[in-house]
């Protein structure tokens, strides 16, 4: 018996805490990511392991495919029948700050469910110093893996302009600001961990996010859905 309560003791101390999906790589990082596989390798498509030795790896390893996740999040690369191409928002960031509209590079720091959710949470503040363990708390991130998603978090809009002083400043919305604030909210309420409505599927309407790949095909989900692809239930990676 004491056997036997002692292995199931080392299980559970074994046992791996899953982690809320988050980019592994901040923005600048991903566009000089791309920017490689592109001029080593063309648009593609390219199998996972093409990829890897595009960006320096001999095999397809763990961090490569961090990597690839990254530039999957930020919507450089999107994957068709197992394989993966350079997407055209990739090919317009190549040559970010120049002719890039401040709205064009903040839709590409948001585009990670995460990003958006943490954007829309703290715009117009200063971020906390213990970010990590908000994310922690309140986003599903693993501790292991916290510092690296808010440091990633805040590189990508330092790189974009948008944090200063460690304030974080988004574009103006214009004459619409206030009616879209209820949307924002809502949107980063809703990508908190745990929440009861994305795990069931269910919930009240909040909009559509869309995401148009390079082939020119348009594809429309509900934000409801946003937290469940950031976690990984709808794809592989």
């Amino acid at each position: 018996m004491v056997q036997e309560l002692g292995k199931s003791n080392n299980a559970a101390k074994s046992k791996k805490i899953r982690s809320r999906a988050y980019p592994a790589l901040d923005l600048q990082t991903a566009i000089l990511a791309a920017k490689k596989i592109f001029d080593d390798l063309g648009q593609g498509p390219h199998s996972r392991l093409s990829l890897a030795r595009g960006l320096g790896y001999g095999s397809f390893c763990g961090a490569a495919s961090g990597k690839i996740g990254a530039l999957v999040h930020f919507g450089f690369l999107e994957r068709f029948a197992g394989n993966y191409s350079v997407t055209s928002a990739a090919l317009s960031l190549f040559d970010y700050p120049k002719n890039l509209r401040q709205n064009e590079i903040f839709a590409t720091a948001a585009r990670p469910a995460l990003f958006a959710a943490l954007a829309a949470r703290f715009a117009g503040q200063n971020l906390p110093k213990n970010l990590p363990a908000v994310l922690v708390s309140d986003y599903g991130i693993s501790p292991a893996g916290a510092p690296l998603a808010a440091k990633n978090f805040a590189a990508t809009f330092e790189f974009a302009g948008m944090l200063k002083g460690g304030r974080l400043v988004l574009p103006d919305a214009g004459e619409n600001a206030a009616d879209d604030d209820s949307e924002e909210k809502s949107f980063e309420e809703k990508n908190r961990w745990p929440a009861a409505e994305n795990n069931r599927g269910g919930g009240e309407e909040e909009g559509e996010i869309e995401v148009r790949l390079a082939s020119g095909i348009r594809i429309i989900f509900p934000k409801k859905f946003a937290a469940r692809l950031a976690r990984g239930e709808f794809a592989e990676e």
